[in-house]
């Protein structure tokens, strides 16, 4: 009968002494976070929709500054056109370090730091005197930081909401639409009026509202305080853990029992503690810091990897319909001005589909990946179609489309990695992937030109790039049963090794 006591007791106390390993050993905050749904999380959407919109603005008004670029500087169309280039390739690929900085300084800080840094880049490109001053402060310094913004926002988000999430990232990202309207249009003003130095100046100040969309940040959190440990040693946690138990239970201390549970329970909080103290280096902090960059822990994933593929079947064709929008148009005879709205009507209708593709979204029986799909599969088709069709009414229906297409893609994106990774993966998956877009993009665009200059026209481009998007919309239909397959093979395996 006692030995029966003795184990139930000893169990109780194994269980009691494991729930201090979720404690240090001093005063205790934990961080609870639950999505609120509404309230502030509306404050937050319209920070993250200003955010968007002086990031992601600043990629479609590169347009306007290459010519003032080209007639300031007297060189070549290709050096000129790097500017473009560094910025994009450095704004996808530091989307990921915004997540980690989030994670170690603060989602609200991060965005100041990094509105703030953006401003100053700009600022320091209206000095330039050299066309590589500009590779250096607008393409590396302002692109880095911007790119620092970009997936900070919709991880907040994500704190924020979780039922009406779908909607809330429609309308944050509509920002992206409003960007690409409203500062191309802004920025050809401006550099008309003050010239391209002035024009700079005013952007510097214009981009300084990051760091007030970033104040409105608030952390979501609940604040609990823990009962006092006495920080001296584990030998002193396992007795205060144990106390109570130990003087209800009629146990003696000198019992076998007793002392085995007292060994095994003061050897688990020395781990603890050698584990803190490994966390707390900086060598630690500093892996941490660089697995959470690359993405490590997802790309262990074989859905990830997929997600991966699509990322970059759609970044190597949404590179070539953005940037030769307007080139291609002017070859089908359509005249430079009316050519010139493509990209606007491309961004208007990103700035009234986003919300539009959130709300459809939120349906409960309509899949993220559902409409990730349907958006490629349309744009694939349609881009094939329109080498055909080369008046000015339908380019204009084809830019509305392929902007409709593009803001389904990024409001789908986020949540088909909460789909298949979980709500905790929603930044740090998104960002690796908008990584993949960044370092997709830098061949895409290089191989429309490429085929522009050797035959002429851009049909065999956007051709390839029609396939490609179809081809990519089958691989997002058939992810539910990719993810199936394998998680029955990880089962099986599973098994196998117990079984052996």
């Amino acid at each position: 009968m006692k030995s029966s006591y003795c184990s139930s007791h000893c169990l109780a106390l194994h269980t009691t002494c494991k729930v201090a390993r979720c404690f240090r050993m001093s005063d205790v905050e934990i961080s609870r976070q639950k999505p609120l749904d509404g309230g502030w999380g509306w404050m937050i959407v319209l920070a993250t929709f200003i955010v968007t919109a002086l990031g992601a603005g600043n990629i479609y008004s590169i347009g306007v500054l290459f010519v003032a670029f080209l007639d300031a500087f007297g060189r070549s169309k290709a050096d000129t056109s790097w500017i473009s280039l560094i910025f994009i390739f450095c704004f996808a690929m530091s989307s990921s370090t915004g997540i980690a900085l989030a994670r170690k300084l603060g989602h609200r800080k991060t965005i100041m730091i990094a509105g703030f840094m953006a401003s100053c880049g700009i600022l320091g490109s209206s000095f330039a005197t050299e066309l590589y001053h500009l590779y250096i402060t607008y393409g590396i310094v302002t692109g880095t930081s911007l790119g620092l913004t970009y997936t900070v926002g919709i991880e907040m988000v994500s704190i924020y909401f979780k039922r009406k999430l779908m909607i809330a990232l429609g309308l944050a990202f509509a920002g992206s639409g409003a960007g690409q309207l409203i500062l191309s249009v802004f920025t050809q003003f401006l550099v008309e009026t003050y010239g391209w130095r002035g024009a700079l100046i005013i952007l510097s100040a214009f981009e300084s509202n990051m760091c007030v969309a970033g104040a409105l940040f608030r952390p979501l959190t609940t604040e609990v305080n823990t009962p006092t440990v006495p920080e001296s040693s584990p030998q002193s946690v396992v007795e205060t853990i144990t106390h109570h138990e130990i003087k209800d239970s009629k146990l003696d201390s000198s019992d076998e029992c007793f002392h085995d549970i007292t060994t095994s329970t003061l050897s688990e909080v020395t781990v603890v503690e050698e584990e803190k103290k490994k966390e707390d280096s900086i060598l630690w902090s500093v892996k941490a810091f660089l697995k959470t960059v690359f993405g490590v822990p997802l790309l262990k994933k074989p859905i990830f990897r997929c997600l991966i593929f699509i990322a970059v079947g759609y970044g190597f064709s949404e590179i070539v319909l953005v940037m030769h929008v307007v080139r291609r148009a002017r070859d089908f005879g359509i005249g430079d001005t009316q050519s010139a709205y493509l990209p606007a009507v491309m961004g208007l209708i990103q700035l009234i589909g986003r919300p539009l593709v959130g709300a459809i979204g939120n349906i409960p029986c309509v899949k993220a990946h559902m409409l990730v799909g349907a958006a490629l599969a349309l744009c694939g088709a349609l881009t094939v179609v329109s080498t055909y069709i080369k008046s000015y009414a339908a380019q204009l229906l084809y830019a509305g489309i392929v902007g409709l297409c593009i803001g389904g893609y990024f409001v789908g994106l986020p949540l088909t990695v909460t789909q298949f990774l979980g709500h905790e993966n929603i930044g740090l998956g998104t960002s690796v992937l908008v990584q993949i877009l960044g370092i997709v993009s830098l061949a895409s665009g290089p191989f429309a030109g490429w085929i522009r200059d050797k035959y002429g026209v851009y049909d065999i481009a956007y051709w390839t790039v029609g396939l490609v998007l179809m081809l990519t919309s089958a691989v997002v239909f058939a992810l539910p049963s990719i993810d199936r397959s394998l998680q029955r093979g990880c089962f099986s395996k599973a098994q196998r090794e117990i079984e052996e």
